[in-house]
């Protein structure tokens, strides 16, 4: 038997550093700013007191549709969520009593223009960690988005509301 080495070619994943916004991108945005809200078609902001409908979802569990609006902010043209000038987004909803119910951190999402250019997020399903909705109906929470650009922009938005289960979406 003969034996011998076989030489494998070293692979390597090279990404160019990150070049940011493009120059300039960053320059007259305005005040940032985000609203929280709802919507799987249109964005409706949520009204500080208001009813917060969640939902029976496909895969047997309960959710809130989160959705946001932005202004201000540098947001991409690119629909690739590999792209590092992504908005970032935070999806946060606690109880009174401040303990999580629902929510992500830190994750790449792609905005799209309203019939209106606003830059809107719709329809993340923010799933409850709970196994009956009898546990939050009529339960008082907050639902706080945060967004942050490329260009160093971080904002937040909370409201209060009561969770109610609703048949339609």
């Amino acid at each position: 038997m003969r034996r011998g080495w076989i030489a494998l070619p070293l692979l390597t994943a090279c990404t160019p550093d990150d070049p940011g916004p493009p120059p300039g991108a960053c320059d007259g945005l305005g005040t940032p700013s985000v609203t929280v809200g709802t919507g799987l078609d249109v964005f409706t902001p949520y009204e500080d007191g208001a009813d917060l409908p969640f939902w029976h979802g496909p895969q047997g569990g309960w959710h809130v549709y989160g959705s946001v609006q932005v202004a201000g902010l540098f947001v991409p043209t690119t629909r690739d969520y590999a792209d590092p000038d992504n908005l970032i987004v935070s999806f946060a909803i606690t109880d009174a009593a401040g303990a999580s119910l629902a929510g992500y951190a830190d994750l790449p999402r792609l905005f799209t223009p309203d019939a209106h250019g606003v830059p809107t997020l719709l329809g993340e399903r923010l799933i409850l960690s709970i196994m009956d909705p009898a546990d939050v109906e009529g339960a008082t929470v907050t639902v706080t988005a945060t967004v942050s650009d490329a260009c160093g922009s971080t904002v937040s938005d909370g409201q209060s509301g009561v969770l109610h289960l609703s048949a339609d979406p």
